[in-house]
């Protein structure tokens, strides 16, 4: 006859291990998803025009929400608190291809792209001078900002690849804008909105730092996917 206090205390045991086990697991998804967080656009619409806009930040976003405010009722005359008031509606970016099928199936739906060198050489000279990244950032040399570029900035949607804020389909839009041509972005909008809207180039920053071989060969490999699929060319 089988010791039952023994096999009551087995069966204990083995119930605690599984219970450590789904802890663990748990445990390490936890930390995979807070460490690798999933990505999300940001979308601005114009109910109105049935128009939406999947902002990349450091491509001219501030331009075009500054040219588009009065379609959003915004009425100050200064430009520093234009990213509060349209705010940061965000979607998961692997949803979009659904909800433009969906919910915005008869909207136009677009996104304006950069060069992720010169994205990058604007997100660096920005940001240098800038209060909000003065422990992390300032007096920085390049190479020591793209060492440990997406560690530090992995939530930063300035330093995200632009892939991972518009997603990777780009046929999902009835338009993709480079800044490297806004007045070609411009023409679009006026067309969209019906009405003549001129560009005007919002938040300049001095391009004071240059970018090194190593730089550009750091960069390229950071934003591979972008440059493949948003067809920038690779800089010797």
């Amino acid at each position: 006859m089988p010791d039952l206090k023994k096999l009551k205390n087995k069966i204990k045991s083995k119930k605690y291990s599984n219970r450590l086990y789904w802890k663990f697991l748990f445990f390490i998804w936890a930390t995979f998803k807070s460490k690798y967080p999933k990505p999300k656009a940001v979308i601005h619409t114009f109910p109105k025009q049935k128009v939406i806009y999947v902002e990349v930040p450091k491509a001219g976003c501030t331009s075009i929400k500054w040219a588009l405010k009065k379609f959003k009722g915004y009425v100050n005359d200064s430009n520093e608190d234009i990213h509060k008031f349209y705010g940061y509606p965000e979607i998961p970016t692997s949803k979009l291809k659904k909800e433009f099928a969906t919910k915005y199936h008869d909207w136009v739906k677009f996104t304006v792209v950069r060069n992720p060198y010169s994205r990058f050489l604007s997100f660096y000279n920005d940001k240098t001078t800038s209060p909000e990244y003065k422990d992390t950032l300032h007096s920085k040399k390049i190479n020591e900002v793209l060492k440990n570029l997406f560690k530090k900035y992995k939530t930063d949607n300035h330093v995200k690849r632009q892939t991972d804020l518009i997603g990777k389909d780009l046929k999902i839009y009835d338009f993709v804008g480079k800044t490297e041509d806004m007045e070609n972005v411009f023409r679009f909008l006026s067309k969209v909105f019906m009405e003549e809207i001129k560009y005007t180039h919002e938040n300049k920053s001095d391009q004071k730092a240059k970018l090194k071989k190593t730089d550009k060969e750091k960069i390229y490999k950071l934003y591979k996917k972008d440059f493949k699929i948003l067809k920038y060319k690779k800089s010797q």
